[in-house]
């Protein structure tokens, strides 16, 4: 799985969105999961625990997809 992106403010003032990429079958990247808030609602940085279950989410997502995880042994 790929990194997550942030864009604090980037694009909306007082806004912080935190987003996942989610892959299909084929391994390319298809929708985005984010959580939206505003910034007095999500660190900066995001906390692990929320970049984590991001992250899982959207790894879910992407298995429901067709998407095979890498195993240590293919990286």
């Amino acid at each position: 799985m790929a990194g997550l992106a942030n864009t604090r403010e980037l694009f909306v003032q007082g806004c912080a969105p935190l987003a996942a990429p989610v892959f299909d079958n084929e391994g390319q990247p298809v929708p985005v999961m984010a959580l939206v808030a505003q910034i007095v609602d999500l660190p900066a940085p995001a906390t692990p625990d929320m970049e984590a279950e991001l992250r899982a989410a959207a790894q879910a997502a992407s298995v429901q997809l067709g998407y095979l995880l890498e195993t240590p042994d293919q990286v």
